[in-house]
């Protein structure tokens, strides 16, 4: 997995979707433990972000992995949150990329 160390921690973002979920499952298969697991109920999608959340708690659970979650309070609240998540993950990514590539 390119510049990744399974031995240092990262965060992994997990809506609970298919590919989110595929996603924590490979990467746990492939040996790293020691990730923080990201997700966010929007509440956009009414119960059906309950259960997103619920999946994604219990497939934590079940790893040993240690979960953030946090729940939007609105629908405008929640795109503002996702927005800053994605930027947070995006500056995450790059700094773990940047420091092999050669200048």
């Amino acid at each position: 997995m390119g510049g990744l160390s399974k031995r240092k921690k990262f965060l992994v973002g997990v809506s609970g979707g298919r590919d989110s979920m595929v996603l924590l499952h490979a990467l746990h298969a492939l040996g790293f433990q020691k990730m923080v697991v990201c997700h966010l109920d929007h509440g956009l999608r009414g119960a059906s972000s309950k259960l997103d959340a619920r999946l994604v708690k219990r497939a934590s659970d079940r790893m040993g992995l240690e979960i953030e979650q946090a729940r939007a309070r609105t629908a405008e609240y929640a795109i503002a949150e996702m927005i800053r998540w994605k930027r947070v993950f995006l500056i995450f990514s790059v700094g773990a990329v940047l420091p092999d590539w050669e200048v």
